[in-house]
């Protein structure tokens, strides 16, 4: 058979896949549902399991995976976001995990094997995640919590449970001390977001105190500065996106933290949109080199207003500002500030910007961000809402955008994002402009190359480039 026909046929199966776990998460969006005795279908496992499995497919459809793969691994992640017994979903995380390892060892992804223990902590942190989240559903399970819907599960519930499980969620970030020039395993961003998963999941079990929730936003906060601050002083442009491809997790967790609504909701876009992410995951140390060349220009565009890294951001802060929480707002508006700045040093202005699917797809996340969470992220809030505080809420309003409102339903934050969207669009019409003219303005205003260009020689340029301002000006002469 054609290996490109054939391509396309394991593509529709995965994309395929991700169309079932659509109609799954409209089925439980009203209340959860248990088929069987291992599986509760519920709108949060829904919803995990939907990113990751439309982020296998992205990641498929411009990696040469063997199909097998790919399915296995989107397949451990389905049953482990639907399974409701917690020492499975560990398990079934780390097969995920370990297959993801075996996939970048055995098809290029990575060119030698670790050589010490701590060479392997730092480029698979994933796998030692599976630990304390063993720890944590094993202590869970003497105590006799067998179900994750179990009446009696919020007895169970203490620190030592909840900081084994903060701790799987953490440990991913270890990569940040990598400074290998080997690229991450191709499913490896994406599966650091699951292990959010089983802390996410002890909000089904009883409310989280004040300590653990302060400790969880202040980790994040603190993962998404240093993750920041590591992509802007890297010197390489390919590590320094690598490095900055952990924000997003890092402000996930954070926004998972606050344990409100807005949080949570903050935290499932934050993961939505880190599965667009995981294209730029090279495949090859060539692809490394092209991302090296060409990648900055790309990824120079991921805090576009209206983009879903953006949406992701804003929607972190104004929980944190619904919160009550004005410092833990500003230590991510810094991050987020930081992160910009090194994306926009390492852009190189000679190279043209392809607008490719993942572009489009960013923008089409941000500017249907209102529809998004009124469809699918806010029946997760609702079926998680017992183990919610107030101290932020979210509200959609499906046609104009979203807001943020504190504890006493004042509002703090607004998003008109289908109200701005025109007006973005103009910006961005203004920018592609600029950047056209910018050759022949730059050259105009080196002076030890040439003299600068004349008034007439730039309205040359410029009706070049913007024909109707012709006809414009001739209606101005008359």
């Amino acid at each position: 058979m054609n290996r490109g026909l054939l391509h396309k046929i394991e593509l529709l199966l995965l994309y395929g896949l991700c169309c079932v776990l659509v109609a799954l998460l409209w089925a439980v969006r009203r209340a959860p549902l248990t088929p069987l005795p291992l599986l509760i279908l519920d709108a949060p496992g829904a919803w995990f399991a939907l990113v990751v499995c439309f982020g296998v497919a992205f990641t498929k459809q411009h990696y040469q995976f063997p199909l097998w793969h790919c399915l296995a691994i989107a397949l451990f992640a389905l049953l482990a976001a639907l399974a409701a017994i917690p020492w499975i979903v560990v398990l079934l995380l780390l097969a995920s995990t370990l297959l993801d390892w075996y996939t970048s060892t055995h098809h290029g992804a990575q060119q030698r094997y670790p050589r010490t223990v701590i060479e392997w902590v730092l480029r698979y942190p994933q796998c030692v995640s599976a630990i304390p989240a063993l720890l944590s559903v094993l202590i869970l399970a003497i105590r006799g919590v067998v179900r994750y819907d179990d009446p009696t599960a919020g007895a169970a519930l203490d620190s030592l449970v909840f900081g084994f499980a903060l701790l799987s969620a953490v440990l991913p970030f270890v990569s940040l001390l990598n400074r290998a020039a080997d690229p991450p395993s191709p499913f490896g961003f994406l599966l650091r977001m699951f292990w959010l998963f089983p802390l996410m999941r002890l909000l089904l079990l009883s409310p989280w105190n004040t300590v653990w929730s302060i400790s969880a936003a202040l980790l994040g906060a603190g993962l998404a500065l240093w993750a920041s601050l590591v992509s802007l002083a890297h010197s390489d442009t390919y590590a320094s996106q690598r490095a900055g491809q952990n924000l997003l997790p890092a402000i996930a967790l954070t926004a998972l933290g606050l344990a409100s609504s807005a949080g949570v909701a903050a935290c499932c876009f934050a993961i939505l949109a880190v599965s667009v992410q995981t294209q730029r995951s090279a495949s090859s140390h060539n692809a490394a080199e092209i991302n090296r060349a060409t990648g900055a220009n790309t990824t120079a565009f991921e805090l576009f207003p209206l983009g879903s890294t953006f949406v992701a951001a804003w929607l972190a802060i104004g929980a944190a500002a619904a919160a009550g929480s004005p410092m833990l707002a500003g230590v991510l508006w810094l991050a987020i500030l930081l992160w910009g700045v090194a994306l926009q040093i390492r852009a190189n202005p000679l190279i043209a910007v392809r607008l490719d699917l993942r572009l489009v797809l960013m923008l089409a996340f941000g500017i249907a961000a209102p529809q998004i969470v009124y469809y699918g992220i806010q029946p997760v809030v609702e079926q998680l809402q017992g183990g919610l505080t107030a101290y932020g809420n979210l509200s959609a309003a499906r046609w104009i955008g979203l807001e943020m409102a504190d504890s006493a339903s004042r509002v703090v934050i607004t998003a008109p994002i289908l109200a701005a969207a025109p007006l973005m669009a103009v910006l961005a019409a203004v920018c592609v402009l600029l950047a056209r003219l910018w050759p022949k303005l730059s050259a105009g205003l080196n002076l030890d190359s040439e003299p600068a260009l004349e008034q007439t020689e730039l309205w040359h340029a410029l009706t070049q480039e913007v024909p109707w301002l012709i006809q414009e000006r001739n209606d101005a002469d008359r």
